[in-house]
């Protein structure tokens, strides 16, 4: 056979070869995952819908397909997980910086509490610059807030008579009082809890999203 003949690298089953071991390290992790998943009478999670996707693929020949859908979908897998593992880490910076005191109105004088003791329905007073210690409706007609510690937005947002204001938040421009609504941090295991969610909605729109594409 000519050295500078290429043809039988080229040949179907060879091929085939080439693609299977490239899908391979991309397709053993997702596989993994739906075994699980099926051990835990998961039969319908993203990852068996993408083993299922990629193996018709290569049934019908399309092998740059098939590698290509689970290496698209592995790479996305890493971004989104880094992105969790981001909005973790802020979550736990949050509660790492939360206020050790709350101002408490009682008896028309204000009262150094730790917020713990708080009781639902009290009212606080928040210092211009000083981080909101808990849940609450806002009492003040009109004032802004630094909200980039939970949205991640930097342009201050108004909040008015009667709107939700949550712990984490900081005042920027008055002093303003807010009736306690929750006790703790509430907002905060709500945004994880959210984030968590929005990550399972991500997993299972990305491989749909990738096969109407492929």
């Amino acid at each position: 056979m000519n050295a500078l003949n290429f043809a039988f690298f080229l040949g179907e089953y060879v091929a085939l070869i080439w693609y299977i071991l490239a899908y391979l390290p991309v397709g053993i992790p997702v596989m993994k995952e739906a075994w699980e998943g099926i051990r835990e009478k998961d039969y319908f999670s993203e990852f068996t819908l993408m083993i299922v996707a990629t193996l018709g693929a290569f049934y019908i020949g399309e092998y740059p397909e098939g590698v290509a859908v689970m290496l698209f979908y592995t790479i996305g897998e890493l971004f989104q997980n880094k992105a969790v593992d981001r909005a973790k880490r802020n979550i736990g910076a949050l509660l790492d910086v939360r206020p050790e005191k709350a101002l408490v109105l009682r008896e028309d004088n204000l009262v150094v509490e730790s917020p713990q003791n708080v009781k639902v329905g009290e009212v606080i007073e928040i210092k211009a610059g000083g981080r909101v210690p808990l849940d609450g409706v806002m009492l003040n007609e009109i004032a802004a807030f630094n909200t980039a510690a939970l949205t991640g937005e930097s342009v201050p947002r108004d909040i008015r008579k009667g709107e939700e204001v949550l712990a984490g938040m900081i005042v920027t421009d008055k002093v303003i009082t807010i009736k306690v609504r929750l006790h703790g941090y509430w907002n905060s295991f709500r945004m994880l809890r959210n984030g968590k969610h929005r990550q399972n909605c991500l997993s299972v729109s990305l491989p749909v999203s990738i096969l109407l594409l492929s």
